[in-house]
């Protein structure tokens, strides 16, 4: 679930961010919230590692 939606999701919001928060402002707060999350949290394991 999470592969299916980061892909479209991260290509959509680089190139049109303005127009993606326009038509999804709510849903977009907690997708990059959570993105930035799960990122951080494996960018930190593999810099332990």
């Amino acid at each position: 679930m999470y592969g299916e939606t980061a892909t479209p999701a991260e290509i959509s919001d680089l190139p049109d961010t303005t127009q993606v928060q326009t038509e999804v402002t709510p849903q977009m707060i907690p997708l990059s919230l959570k993105k930035i999350l799960c990122v951080g949290l494996v960018s930190i394991e593999f810099s332990l590692r």
